[in-house]
């Protein structure tokens, strides 16, 4: 039954006015509507029988990909009728009605909850089938309609999300408090969501990384926690998503589970330059990985191992792989527009951002500094031989152009496979202190670059100690110490 306490302490009606000083007075208002209702012949939206024909999507991480867009044309050309229903706000509707207008939904077709939970909406529609990649969504909509719930699931990597139920006893037993007594007094303390998450927490249910998180955001209402039931409903939703036990497991499992998921997060840096540079209109194009290289870890990158990941995170797919600047996600440097796999490795063409990073890298690049480039990702499937290990598929978060290797000054340069002698080593540290006298760039670039600068020196020492020459006897080796070739540039 719909029937809602509001926050000025009196009760509605589904989407109605905050006016029923009681919930037996809602409800009786109610059941005298509905018995109305059927004596005029007319069915209450809320009672109609689901039509198998309706068939909705929500939209984000949904409709949005291209996938769920060819299922949604496969429907409505066997006859079914699509609609769109999302949680964005109704200001957020560009991107929405754009898939809708290629799909050929009509835009009154297209509904925007504004942060509300679906499941109202698709049964007011009578909605046969919902698809939706919000688990909770899906409970809902099973719970309160007869519509069939479609949870979307990742797919594209054959990859299972871990899911976890190691949570406390406490956690379990305070959800089952704060249900019991929502059961015994009829409070309407709770929202779906919360509701929901009492119900898989006392039921001892495993939950996602996703659903962890959002237990420990739950913390921020922590200051409401010791209202006892019988004067409110703060311990009582305090409870229904674990209590102090389940919250604070969360906030430490979430730690957990991300840093484990950080030390399988690897690197593969690239003596690969930009190939191109549109600086008018910011467009950089180049390669992230070349195929068939063994690195200095005994790998090859295989050709085939970035397919599913463009097509299901790239620009064409959800849009998750990112360009960074070394590896920073706090330092994007633009959008990437086209993404694959050609007979030299992964290229990619990307959209540089106006912002000042986005400039001073189109600066860095039209100034040839940008000699590396690097990938973040995980390996999926590999496969041992006799001279390396193949890498044949993995899933890849993002690109980056190299300013430097690594952040630590004090770090020397191994292996610049693109670099072969001191020379050329030289006139890279000579293009560097040009860049650096002349350019306009940001305090925080001119950083980055110094850093270069003194990496650069070492490897010069290190290659000037360990060559082998034919000078004479009487001929002094050339001694090229880091702090000569950074004096030039101390003081700017």
């Amino acid at each position: 039954m719909p029937i809602y306490r509001c926050d000025n302490g009196k009760y509605r009606i589904g989407d109605g006015e905050c006016v029923f000083t009681t919930r037996q007075n809602a409800v009786e208002a109610y059941v005298a509507y509905l018995a109305q209702e059927d004596d005029e012949d007319n069915h209450d939206e809320y009672h109609k029988a689901v039509d198998m024909n309706k068939v909705s999507f929500d939209f984000d991480d949904t409709l949005s990909q291209e996938r769920y867009q060819k299922k949604a044309m496969q429907l409505k050309e066997e006859g079914k009728t699509v609609y769109i229903i999302t949680r964005r706000q109704e200001e957020q509707s560009r991107a929405v009605y754009e898939i809708a207008d290629q799909i050929g939904i009509p835009r009154s077709r297209v509904y925007f909850t504004n942060g509300k939970m679906k499941w109202e909406t698709i049964k007011r529609l009578n909605i046969g089938t919902h698809y939706d990649n919000n688990e909770d969504e899906i409970r809902l909509i099973r719970e309160n309609t007869d519509a069939k719930g479609v949870l979307v699931q990742e797919k594209s990597f054959d990859y299972k999300e871990e899911t976890y139920n190691d949570y406390p006893e406490a956690a379990t037993n305070n959800a089952k408090r704060a249900l019991k007594h929502i059961e015994e007094t009829g409070a309407s303390c709770a929202t779906p969501v919360g509701l929901a998450r009492g119900r898989q927490l006392a039921n001892k249910e495993r939950i996602s990384r996703d659903t962890i998180a959002r237990m420990a955001s739950f913390k921020r209402h922590q200051q409401h926690s010791d209202v006892p039931y019988s004067e409110g409903c703060g311990g009582v939703s305090w409870d229904l998503w674990g209590g102090s036990a389940g919250i604070e497991w969360a906030i430490r499992k979430l730690e957990q589970i991300d840093n484990k998921k950080a030390m399988i997060y690897k690197y593969k840096q690239n003596g690969l330059e930009v190939k191109d540079i549109d600086a008018k209109q910011g467009i950089i194009t180049g390669y992230f990985s070349a195929f068939g290289n063994v690195d200095s870890d005994g790998d090859i990158m295989m050709p085939g191992a970035f397919k599913r990941s463009i097509e299901d995170w790239g620009p064409n797919g959800k849009g998750r792989i990112k360009h960074l600047m070394n590896h920073d996600p706090s330092q994007p440097l633009g959008k990437i527009l086209e993404l694959k796999e050609d007979g030299y490795g992964l290229y990619y063409r990307s959209q540089i951002g106006k912002h000042r990073l986005g400039q001073d890298f189109i600066k860095m690049v039209e100034s040839d500094l940008i000699k590396e480039h690097s990938i973040g990702f995980r390996t999926l499937r590999e496969q041992k031989s006799n001279d390396a290990n193949e890498i044949h598929e993995v899933m890849l978060f993002e690109g980056s152009s190299l300013t430097a290797w690594g952040a630590n000054e004090a770090t020397p340069v191994f292996d610049m496979k693109s670099i072969t002698c001191v020379e050329e080593l030289k006139e890279t540290i000579r293009n560097f202190e040009k860049f650096i006298r002349h350019s306009d760039v940001t305090d925080e670039t001119i950083d980055l670059c110094l850093i270069k600068v003194r990496q650069l020196a070492q490897m010069v020492e290190m290659m000037n100690s360990t060559k082998v020459t034919t000078v004479e006897p009487t001929q002094q080796k050339e001694s090229v110490p880091v702090e000569s070739f950074i004096n030039i540039i101390k003081n700017i």
